[in-house]
């Protein structure tokens, strides 16, 4: 609170949140994501609430609760959508289908939510670079490539995301 602006204490708890998740103080990472989510909530930034409950959707999995997280993973892709963020959307779908894999080793709902990805990136009229990406993975889910391929790809396509997020003007490179 010292801080003395808002959404940067925001950030903070949410920042926290993540890592306490990654050291395993699960309890306490749900205490900020929840201070976060409600802060955000009162400045009316509905997408670093959606950013927080993302990370609460982390901390679902961290704990076992894999269709809980895949679940709330699942309405935070399409509000992101719905609100033009399709580079966010892109690397929570891309975090659902790493989580489907754990849970499922066979990839067969990780294949299945890289093509649900494609279809959902192309009708939601996202940016051309973030069709493409998508397009690409959909694409080599489409061909059951191996699932060691399909985890490269994935984790190819979620860096595009993430450079997507920084440069709106980046191109996915297929042949790359």
């Amino acid at each position: 609170e010292r801080i003395g602006d808002a959404r940067e204490s925001a950030r903070l708890k949410n920042s926290l949140g993540h890592w306490a998740t990654e050291v395993g103080g699960l309890p306490q990472a749900r205490a900020y994501f929840v201070q976060a989510i409600e802060e955000f909530t009162a400045l009316d930034k509905t997408g670093e609430v959606l950013r927080a409950l993302w990370g609460v959707g982390e901390l679902e999995a961290q704990q076992g609760n894999v269709d809980d997280a895949v679940a709330l993973l699942r309405r935070v892709y399409q509000e992101f959508l719905d609100r033009g963020m399709a580079a966010d959307a892109g690397l929570v779908y891309i975090d659902i289908s790493r989580k489907l894999d754990q849970k499922r080793p066979e990839l067969q709902l990780a294949y299945d939510a890289c093509l649900h990805s494609a279809r959902t990136m192309n009708a939601a009229a996202a940016p051309q670079p973030a069709q493409h990406a998508a397009a690409f993975l959909g694409e080599r889910a489409s061909s059951r490539v191996s699932p060691e391929e399909l985890r490269a790809d994935m984790g190819r396509v979620y860096n595009f995301f993430d450079h997507l997020k920084r440069d709106p003007a980046a191109v996915f490179d297929a042949s790359a």
